[in-house]
């Protein structure tokens, strides 16, 4: 469902020169938002392996307002922006700005849209978001606790599932995954499901679940866990969930009662791209066929 911010704004030209388009929630994207959104960072992330100049933003200045301290969110941003080549002003501990002096977020976002095209605020309080975007004529994106839900609203992500065969796709879905636990304050959950043996072998015990634990917790930057309290879980296949891969990802899903579940997928071979996540056998085929909650992909190089 799109929010009213698209519908009440096709554009703004009175102060910014960018489309009036606030991004408060995840409510606020569609499905072809979050590809599109993706599609452009892998864009950008090659041009600046390349050493490429990107002008994007050339011409646009990006005001940082945080309410609430958060130095890595605040720096991924500004530098995001220097490098698309637009500039940054910014104003990183607002208890020393005009808002120690009693000024409202209303007034403040009113101002500073004066001096900028695009606003990213961080702020501590429920609804705060909403009143930035409501005042602000410039469009306002927003990070941190409340950019990911605000409280008793519809898609409210607390508790965030990723799966791992620690194969290269999925490595590179895992700092997606603990990124976006942390902007949405979300627990999260690192699953690894360990394969059957052939029938020709021995059942297989849980003698090796210790070392994929290891693998789990390696995923996790140290200063991170402190934030996000990850959990690490081996499964197995004892008991009764004995099934597929798939089967069992999604037990674990609802068991933890995951509002969203991350898996990585390999890029496409040869001429039937695409198939590594459509065949029937594929196991994130069969999470996101018969998933009660949204998955997200994250697809890998393309393997040779």
């Amino acid at each position: 469902m799109r929010s009213n911010a698209r519908a009440r704004y096709a554009s703004n030209t009175k102060v910014s020169r960018l489309a009036k388009f606030d991004v408060v929630s995840i409510e606020d994207l569609e499905t072809s938002d979050i590809e599109r959104i993706f599609a452009l960072a892998d864009g950008f992330a090659d041009q600046v392996e390349r050493g490429d100049p990107i002008t994007t933003a050339a011409g646009l200045i990006m005001a940082t307002l945080f309410y609430e301290p958060s130095t890595r969110t605040r720096l991924s941003f500004e530098s995001s922006m220097h490098r698309l080549g637009g500039a940054v002003i910014s104003s990183a501990d607002m208890q020393a700005s005009s808002a120690a002096k009693g000024e409202s977020l209303a007034d403040t976002v009113r101002v500073v849209a004066g001096y900028a095209d695009l606003i990213v605020l961080r702020h501590p309080h429920d609804g705060a978001a909403r009143v930035a975007a409501e005042y602000a004529p410039c469009p306002v994106l927003t990070v941190g606790p409340q950019a990911c839900h605000e409280a008793g609203r519809r898609g409210r992500m607390s508790s965030i599932l990723f799966a791992t065969d620690f194969g290269a796709a999925s490595l590179a879905a895992a700092p997606i995954a603990v990124s976006l636990a942390e902007e949405c304050q979300a627990k999260l959950t690192l699953l690894h499901v360990m394969e059957k043996r052939s029938g020709g072998q021995m059942e297989m015990p849980c003698d090796a679940s210790e070392k994929c634990e290891e693998r789990l917790r390696a995923l996790v930057a140290e200063e991170a866990k402190m934030w996000c309290e990850p959990h690490f879980v081996v499964d197995c296949g004892a008991g009764d969930r004995a099934g597929a891969a798939w089967e069992r990802i999604l037990w674990q899903a609802q068991a933890r009662e995951a509002d969203l579940i991350v898996m990585g997928v390999h890029g496409p071979e040869g001429a039937f791209s695409g198939a590594d996540t459509h065949l029937e056998i594929a196991t994130v085929h069969g999470v996101v066929a018969h998933a009660r909650v949204p998955v997200l992909t994250v697809r890998g190089e393309a393997r040779n």
